[in-house]
């Protein structure tokens, strides 16, 4: 039989909901089964028992508001997918710059947001021409000009394309009726 360890032991992310902000939730996500809404709504006896009986001395409680429940299992599973994929990423970034800073992808994500304003706001198509136009001017720039305007040439075609063309260089106007 296991044996409780001398230091504390401490368990972590233990979901609670509020009974008034439950309230505000009707459908699907404020609905869940009686015995998971008795523990959900615990935060007195059953709870204590129960780290009691499993050695556990102190609990860490997060908030579940009954909102951020109402994912279905399917897209749960391609949110923790997408977010598996975003930590990864971060991961190789930072090995690239030999630093992990809470910062460290700012520079990626302006010039994220330049191509896609220089694509056209919802045209993934000119996004991608974007995307590949930046980056072939970047390298133009510090193989014939100098490293050092390497990162302003993407944000200079930026401020062109939307002084000339102000939806980008393939976004079109969207006609709206009433």
């Amino acid at each position: 039989m296991l044996q409780k360890p001398k230091c504390p032991v401490i368990a972590l992310e233990e979901h609670y909901w509020d009974k008034e902000l439950a309230a505000q939730f009707v459908g699907g996500e404020g609905v869940r089964d009686a015995e998971m809404l008795k523990r959900l709504y615990d935060l007195g006896e059953l709870r204590l028992r129960e780290m009691d009986e499993a050695g556990i001395d102190m609990q860490i409680l997060s908030h579940g508001a009954p909102s951020a429940q109402k994912l279905s299992g399917d897209d749960a599973v391609e949110l923790t997918r997408a977010a598996v994929r975003a930590g990864a990423a971060g991961v190789l970034i930072g090995l690239e710059y030999n630093a992990i800073t809470p910062y460290m992808g700012e520079a990626m994500t302006l010039k994220g947001f330049a191509v896609i304003i220089l694509g056209g706001l919802g045209d993934v198509g000119g996004a991608l021409i974007a995307g590949v136009l930046i980056g072939l001017l970047e390298a133009l720039t510090a193989g014939y000009v100098s490293s050092v305007y390497k990162e302003a040439v993407g944000f200079l075609a930026l401020v062109l394309t939307l002084w000339a063309r102000p939806l980008g260089l393939f976004g079109r106007a969207s006609v709206r009726r009433a």
